[in-house]
């Protein structure tokens, strides 16, 4: 008699992957990298070097990628699954953050020539300046199981949101001069949880889960956040107000997270209309690239530095317009590289991923 052969086990059904997303992830690094080079010789270049004008544009333009970072992270966590959500935040993310945070501070201490075993401790603790956003991003996973709930409530969700930027706009308008005396008023109502990166968090969901083909209504005020986006811009590279939390970023932020989803969503649809298998290759590029992007933004200050050190390449090796983005786009490119050789490492892989 033929005895039945047992039923394999199903296996898991991949994550399908959110390629807009992946997009929105390459810009952001690109982004932050961008910043981090112009500003290489901020400090000690003068207001009447025409150079200044150049760090003065590309630093305003920039400053929207660690916020699309975290709206990425927004998108992608909080329509998950909630089973298991505390066991996965204290034994998964938050310690393996913490871990990326202290090792690379290490690293960087010994790349900074410390050798004293207080010094690289030291270093490891406070890490080095791009660093911190391992630990804000720490902080947003401490309170993910408080956002969950608001983000599940479409009303809740909006409110939040729309309270966020109307706490933005106070602070912004109390950085005029006949108002900052009220300054002290607004600083004991305490609105810190929605002027922190949760609303960017939140946001990011928001726009995530939006339907693409929306009514002319919602489009008239996507019009009218792509003016405010434009505002934002020129107001960023007028007022060199470089704080991530400030209105204008947070304008700048959403509008580019929708301009990416509504472009990739157009050209989405022309390709199932004409499906072809250059859509595949792409698409394949645009996922590894992404994947690297953490390794690329742990690795960058390194690269830039050395490409000053060892080879004397900075934004002062020819005229800072052109070497500004130039420099940019070899810091992504060979920050790539080594992180595409770790994550070949099976020991070292998970310092970069």
């Amino acid at each position: 008699m033929i005895q039945p052969v047992p039923l394999a086990k199903p296996v898991p059904a991949r994550r399908r992957r959110v390629v807009y997303l992946d997009i929105l992830r390459i810009a952001a690094c690109a982004a932050v990298i961008l910043f981090h080079v112009s500003s290489q010789f901020w400090s000690v270049t003068d207001r009447s070097d025409p150079a200044f004008t150049a760090i003065r544009f590309y630093d305003g333009i920039c400053l929207w990628g660690v916020p699309v970072f975290v709206m990425i992270s927004g998108a992608l966590l909080l329509g998950r699954d909630e089973a298991g959500l505390f066991a996965k935040i204290w034994k998964k993310r938050i310690p393996h953050v913490l871990l990326l945070y202290v090792v690379w501070g290490f690293i960087y201490g010994l790349f900074s020539g410390e050798s004293s075993v207080r010094e690289l401790v030291k270093a490891a603790l406070f890490g080095y300046y791009h660093l911190w956003y391992l630990l804000m991003l720490a902080g947003i996973y401490c309170i993910l199981p408080l956002l969950v709930p608001i983000a599940k409530d479409r009303k809740l969700l909006r409110y939040f949101i729309l309270l966020s930027f109307a706490a933005a706009a106070v602070r912004m308008a109390l950085k005029v001069p006949a108002l900052t005396r009220f300054g002290e008023i607004w600083a004991n109502v305490h609105l810190y949880l929605v002027l922190g990166y949760s609303a960017y968090f939140l946001m990011g969901h928001l726009i995530h889960t939006e339907e693409t083909d929306v009514p002319a209504s919602l489009w008239a005020k996507k019009l009218l956040l792509y003016a405010a986006a434009i505002l934002s811009f020129v107001y960023g590279i007028i007022s060199m107000d470089y704080e991530y939390l400030s209105l204008h970023y947070m304008f700048e932020a959403a509008a580019v997270f929708v301009i990416v989803k509504d472009l990739y969503g157009l050209a989405a649809g022309k390709r199932r209309k004409a499906p072809g298998a250059d859509h595949a290759v792409r698409s394949a590029f645009i996922e590894k690239m992404s994947g690297l992007t953490l390794g690329i933004y742990l690795l960058h200050p390194m690269v830039l530095q050395s490409l000053d050190r060892l080879f004397g390449l900075n934004t002062r090796s020819f005229a800072a317009w052109l070497s500004i983005p130039v420099i940019t786009i070899t810091v992504f490119a060979v920050s790539a590289i080594i992180t595409a050789i770790i994550r070949r490492i099976p020991v070292l892989r998970r310092l970069v991923s």
